[in-house]
């Protein structure tokens, strides 16, 4: 695994682009309680969009969150 400059981030000698999100911590007008059908439904829509990276903003988020995630 590699980062160069001029040409991004590489793994096994494999270069790729990241089409990455950046996330808040909560799920917009349902607040920052932690919502698991929310959370898989936001997720399945990012992944259909193509989304292969998220960053998370501001807050860290819930333990529960990075399990649904994985």
């Amino acid at each position: 695994m590699k980062y160069e400059a001029e040409k991004g981030f590489s793994l096994n000698g494999v270069y790729r682009k990241f089409k990455g999100v950046c996330n808040h911590h909560d799920l917009g007008p349902l607040g920052a309680a932690i919502n698991v059908a929310a959370l898989r439904r936001q997720l399945v829509l990012l992944k259909d969009m193509g989304c292969d990276a998220i960053r998370t903003s501001h807050n860290m988020p819930r333990a529960r969150a990075c399990q649904v995630m994985r």
